[in-house]
């Protein structure tokens, strides 16, 4: 059901007229500097988060409609909430741009002239400017700027220098480490290893780009042509992270979002693009797998009797400088296409999108997961990439989305009674623990709850005698000054944990997607919230 309430709402809103913020006009703004300035990729989405995780807090802090991400304190509740954020958007992207600062300053003063003098829009000012202060001081030494040096192995299968620049070293092997937006660990969504060479996936994964992927293939359909121009969102574009917000903002006008949903809803997808970076670095730079124009020229070398060596062959667009698996293009269109789904509360949203290496060119689509397929499958065509590699992409961003979205920008929980009933368990007298499942496109449905001990109890779905979940809260505040969490489960379905210390409203949820075992969890961060 309250799927279907947010969806309605949505709909209500969508016949509203749509209405450009300040939110909106910023992040086109920084959707525009990149254009110019053309950073790679992942740097682009670690400049988006920042951005929006900045406007998110600013706005947030004066409506307090969801908890806060970055900063601690709020601001007074009588400030403009569009001055803060116009003002944290601006500092921000003066830092991230300084070429740009003449630009963002004239921006920055018309919409502060749109905002009448007074006491508001002073206390605006002033904490959207000590939000962006706390924004960047948060991420100072994160990573991004760590100098790492590498040495690709050599032989069948590893990374090597590819046409046309034959870059020596490899772009950003330094990214997977970069500390995470919204995600705990990169590394819990590195994927299998990537198969062997001689193994039947890899030939179909060979034979598809092969046939499909190359400039002079003939078999490749001009749609499929048209697919991999317009997702190569290459530089002078947005970037691939970056064509998922100019869809956001499309969505955003159609529904006639207000200030602070657009606030949390653009801060999600730049924490999304930034994890998705981190999470596709750290797959490609442990595996160090080489890109489709190295195997098939080299496939005389990879022991596989049923590849066919090719030294004349050449992707239709370029191969980009670094290592293959997995597709950092993929893992961003399945991260942000969900967190859109979920924000939306549903998949099936019709859009129209558009790209800035075909201008002119719309592309429509009925669902949000169908454009992130064909953005994943259009480096196949491209030449550039195995289908493993999207494949593995798209999962990975999809259960870094899943993560990020049950963690973060979650609406304000006040302070409650902690009681134990039906469907709720009450943990050390002050967390209250629920569980919701869900199967093939049903709304959630509260799980019956069994009380085990003071710290905890199990969760069943279809019979009390045989649980689905389970679940304990420990004291930690003696060891790290946490409350810590440790979750089990026996099931292939949907299932959503969330838990409040009722005590000061702190909340933490945890998803299991359906269609995977239950990966149990130790969270021994869970709760900062010792006294």
């Amino acid at each position: 059901m309250r799927t279907r309430l947010l969806s309605l709402a949505l709909c209500v809103a969508a016949a509203a007229p749509a209405q450009a913020d300040v939110v909106t006009d910023w992040t086109g703004e920084l959707l525009e500097s990149v254009r110019v300035l053309r950073p790679a990729p992942p740097v682009a989405s670690r400049q988006m988060a920042l951005t929006t995780t900045a406007m998110f807090d600013a706005v947030n802090g004066v409506v307090g409609a969801y908890r806060p991400y970055n900063v601690s304190g709020s601001g007074d509740p009588e400030a403009d909430a569009a001055a803060a954020a116009a003002t944290a958007a601006h500092d921000v992207l003066a830092y991230l741009y300084p070429a740009r600062r003449a630009h963002f300053a004239s921006r920055l003063a018309s919409d502060l002239a749109a905002i009448p003098d007074g006491p508001a829009k002073s206390l605006g000012l002033a904490w959207g400017g000590a939000v962006a202060a706390q924004a960047m001081a948060a991420r100072d030494g994160d990573g991004a700027a760590t100098a790492l040096s590498y040495e690709p192995p050599e032989g069948a299968g590893w990374w090597a220098p590819t046409p046309p620049a034959y870059q020596e070293i490899p772009a950003l092997p330094h990214w997977g480490g970069v500390r995470p937006w919204g995600v705990e660990r990169a590394a819990r969504f590195r994927p299998p290893v990537p198969p062997s060479l001689r193994s039947p996936a890899y030939l179909a994964a060979f034979r598809e780009v092969y046939e499909l992927g190359g400039s002079a293939s003939t078999l490749r359909t001009a749609d499929q042509t048209a697919i991999a121009r317009f997702w190569a969102d290459g530089p002078g574009t947005a970037t691939p992270p970056g064509h998922w917000l100019e869809i956001a903002l499309q969505l955003s006008a159609d529904h006639g979002l207000t200030l602070a949903e657009n606030a949390r809803l653009f801060a999600l997808l730049g924490v999304a693009v930034a994890d998705a970076a981190i999470i596709g670095w750290d797959s490609k730079y442990a595996f160090d797998f080489w890109r489709p124009v190295t195997g098939i020229r080299s496939a005389s070398g990879d022991g596989n009797p049923h590849t066919r060596k090719d030294v004349d062959w050449t992707p239709l667009i370029p191969t980009p400088p670094f290592p293959a698996y997995i597709s950092g293009h993929s893992t961003f269109s399945g991260a942000a296409a969900r967190i859109l789904a979920l924000f939306f509360g549903h998949d099936d949203l019709a859009f129209q999108t558009t790209s800035g290496d075909l201008p002119g060119v719309v592309r429509s689509f009925s669902s949000l997961s169908a454009a992130a397929e064909e953005a994943g499958q259009s480096r196949i065509y491209g030449g550039i990439h195995w289908q493993f590699d999207n494949v593995e992409g798209l999962r990975a961003g999809r259960l870094a989305a899943d993560e990020i979205f049950a963690q973060h920008f979650r609406p304000a929980v006040p302070a409650a009674e902690c009681v134990s009933t039906a469907t709720e368990i009450c943990a050390l007298g002050r967390f209250l623990i629920r569980a919701d499942w869900s199967h093939e496109g049903l709304d959630p449905q509260p799980a019956s709850a069994i009380v085990d001990t003071e710290q905890a109890g199990r969760f069943w779905f279809f019979d009390a005698a045989n649980t689905e979940l389970v679940i304990k809260v420990v004291d930690g505040c003696d060891f790290n000054q946490r409350f810590w969490i440790y979750l089990a489960g026996l099931t292939t379905l949907d299932a959503t944990v969330e838990i409040v210390d009722t005590v000061t409203g702190a909340q933490r949820r945890y998803h299991h997607t359906a269609g995977s075992n239950f990966a149990p969890i130790s969270d021994i961060e869970a709760f900062a919230t010792c006294q």
